[in-house]
């Protein structure tokens, strides 16, 4: 499948938002800091799910690294495909330990249905939440590549954007689970600060597969291969 970009200035301006600066994207030479996770654990695999078998374990750990990121106050914080509960998603928005402006956090998200996704999202109304309409498919879930940051309103006031990209591409395993039950996605999302001289595409997996270059705009890219499903059961981090 052809993976179609998306620019998110043109994505934030249809709720009236601004892009934001965003420190890992500053065309200068300055540093910033990253924190990246790579888990271990075991996989539960059903029709409608892939991510932690032990589920508190997964809570905990999760929580812990959000904790440190914002100790560290990190420019940039990534996490891999299939890896972080929507359970510590939902808390830290509760508990408001989101980003600050100009940080930005990339969390590969356990999979999740269109159901299920449809609930958090309306029950959780302070973020403004932006993805592609879900597809329609026979299939049963979405892998979800979650990016979290703060911007502001043209009329001036801070709010917290999550966009969530779709994995657009399943991997070709033996069993063919994810093949057989992944809702796959159209869209990818091009970030840029405003003056649109670095941009950032992230790539989950197997979508690297299928990625040109030339279909994003032929934009000085940088691609974020989330871990694979293997590496993320096996990999010590």
């Amino acid at each position: 499948m052809t993976i179609h970009f998306e620019d998110i200035k043109e994505l934030l301006s249809t709720r009236e938002l601004k892009l934001p600066n965003l420190n890992v994207l500053a065309a200068n030479a300055h540093a910033y800091e990253a924190l990246a996770i790579q888990p271990t654990g075991e996989i539960e695999l059903r029709n409608d799910f892939i991510g932690h078998a032990d589920r508190g374990l997964a809570n905990k750990k999760f929580l812990g690294y959000v904790k440190l990121a914002q100790e560290k106050d990190c420019d940039l914080v990534l996490a891999p495909e299939y890896s972080v509960p929507w359970d510590v998603l939902k808390t830290i928005i509760q508990e408001n330990k989101l980003p600050r402006l100009g940080k930005l956090w990339i969390l590969g998200c356990e999979s999740i249905t269109p159901h299920e996704l449809e609930e958090i999202t309306s029950s959780i109304p302070d973020v403004i939440w932006l993805h592609e309409p879900i597809p329609t498919s026979s299939c049963h879930f979405l892998n979800v590549l979650a990016y979290v940051f703060k911007t502001k309103l043209n009329s001036g006031p801070v709010k917290d954007v999550i966009i969530l990209q779709f994995k657009t591409q399943a991997m070709a395993d033996i069993a063919a689970f994810e093949r057989d039950r992944l809702i796959e996605g159209k869209t990818a999302y091009l970030l840029h600060n405003e003056d649109d001289r670095i941009r950032l595409v992230s790539l989950i997996c197997s979508e690297s597969l299928v990625f040109e270059p030339e279909d994003a705009r032929r934009c000085a890219w940088m691609p974020l291969r989330f871990a694979s499903l293997h590496s993320l059961s096996s990999t010590a981090g």
